[in-house]
């Protein structure tokens, strides 16, 4: 009897075991079901984000919007010849008022940094 209870409670133990086994097991695939449930739910809010942004690309700008856009004006160095210039929001170039001296220095470094770069890209071909 001592041993038939033994092997009982061995067998009770074995069926705990795989059922704590089992119980991991659906654990871990729900789990992984969650994950691929967000995964997928992150991929559709990127991709409605794409459209939201081309639809708004493709959308007519209101008034205000493009009068914001035009009165962004920003200086930008020319990487060629070293020049700054002004650009307005919708990239067009303006003109800076200066005076006669201005003009000329500006023109004088212009021309040097015209001449660098060409000067670099000969000596690069050689």
């Amino acid at each position: 009897k001592a041993e038939a209870v033994k092997a009982e409670k061995k067998r009770e133990e074995e069926e705990e075991e795989q059922q704590k086994q089992l119980q991991e097991a659906r654990r871990a695939q729900e789990e992984k079901r969650r994950r691929e449930e967000l995964e997928e739910l992150e991929e559709q809010e990127r991709e409605r984000q794409k459209q939201q942004q081309r639809s708004s690309a493709m959308a007519p700008m209101r008034p205000e919007e493009y009068q914001k856009q035009q009165n962004t004006v920003r200086e930008v160095i020319d990487p060629v010849d070293g020049r700054v210039r002004l650009v307005r929001g919708t990239g067009e170039i303006i003109e800076r008022i200066v005076s006669k001296s201005a003009h000329l220095d500006i023109n004088r470094q212009a021309t040097r940094g015209d001449a660098a770069y060409y000067a670099s890209l000969s000596s690069k071909k050689r």
